[in-house]
């Protein structure tokens, strides 16, 4: 099992509940990587522009490309997966990316802390494994209380 990263805007975050969360889905640039992507790999979702560590999917099948049928409205995202909520939080109980930047490896080289936003940007990308279990279990924790 391999961590990911899946960053959503709030609008394309509320494309996805239209749809159950059962699909998501990557721009054309990001092709290679989706394919790297397995069935049982776990996706930690991040909310763009709300900073915010908010969930997590389990890819349930292979990656597929649909170009005909439009999902989210910002963009075209025909590279996509299946998927099932292992967690979502309301972002209300969500996690503060910030509360996390000094435990998590994906921010260890930046050169200045005070910008940290660059690495939350692209996704998929591949999480360190002890990343994607201590968010994971932050996610959890938050769900409980």
């Amino acid at each position: 099992m391999t961590y990911w990263l899946d960053v959503y805007t709030p609008m394309a975050w509320e494309d996805s509940q239209k749809i159950e969360v059962s699909v998501t889905g990557f721009p054309e640039a990001r092709a290679k990587s989706v394919r790297r992507i397995n069935p049982g790999d776990i996706l930690i979702c991040y909310m763009k522009d709300k900073s915010l560590w908010f969930g997590a999917l389990r890819t349930t099948d292979k990656t597929y490309d649909d170009y005909k049928n439009v999902i989210w409205k910002e963009k075209l995202c025909p590279h996509r997966i299946k998927v099932e909520p292992v967690i979502i939080l309301e972002l209300e109980k969500a996690i503060p990316a910030k509360s996390l930047l000094s435990k998590l490896k994906l921010f260890a080289t930046l050169k200045n802390p005070e910008n940290w936003g660059p690495p939350l940007r692209t996704s998929p990308r591949k999480l360190d494994e002890e990343d994607g279990k201590l968010i994971l279990k932050e996610l959890e924790k938050r769900r409980t209380t």
